[in-house]
């Protein structure tokens, strides 16, 4: 596992690979830029975290793949992207992290990406792809992955844009750009 600190700048010349049920790679408020490909196999992790918020980037300049290479056929083993969002202000840029792949993104058998916003302002990862190919068994998980809902004391509203109002015994739900649920069931 490598954790790398806030504000580095990790640039790697060929390729980078993360392999194994404990390979796992943590960047935080940070970029990293590879001119190669940038495969993640056998249970292995990659985790892009805003810091102080500023997000972090991830720029490859070939392709991505995420999932298992397994035994054989096989892909039992699955990998994971998790890009999480930092705050933004609605100035540039509009986003809360960035990832290029000049290439194809790969998403094999049991790999799953998780984008998730920022979950009070919903500032969210922008993906850039050439390609985007997801094979049966693999995935893009958002679910539960964005601006979180209020409560039923202190926090009255839902947030991000829409975000439900409490007005009655149970929490509001959040917005997306739509109508946000409210407390009182219909």
């Amino acid at each position: 596992w490598v954790e790398f600190p806030a504000g580095f700048q990790l640039a790697v010349q060929n390729g980078l690979t993360i392999a194994g049920g404990v390979g796992r790679m943590d960047i935080s408020n940070a970029t990293l830029r590879c001119q190669g490909p940038i495969l993640l196999t056998n249970g292995a992790s990659l985790f892009l975290w805003p810091a102080m918020g500023i997000a972090t980037n991830l720029v490859c300049g070939g392709d991505m793949i995420l999932g298992g290479l397994g035994s054989g056929l096989t892909t039992n083993w699955g990998a994971s992207l998790f890009a999480f969002g930092g705050p933004t202000s609605g100035a540039s840029p509009e986003y809360g992290g960035l990832i290029v792949v000049t290439g194809s993104v790969s998403i094999v058998s049991n790999g799953v990406i998780y984008p998730f916003s920022h979950n009070t302002n919903g500032g969210s990862v922008r993906f850039v792809v050439s390609n985007l190919l997801v094979a049966a068994g693999g995935g893009i998980n958002a679910n539960g992955k964005g601006c979180r809902g209020g409560t039923t004391s202190g926090q009255y509203f839902g947030y991000g844009p829409g975000g439900g109002t409490n007005s009655g015994s149970s929490p509001p739900g959040a917005g997306y750009g739509g109508r946000g649920g409210g407390s009182t069931p219909t």
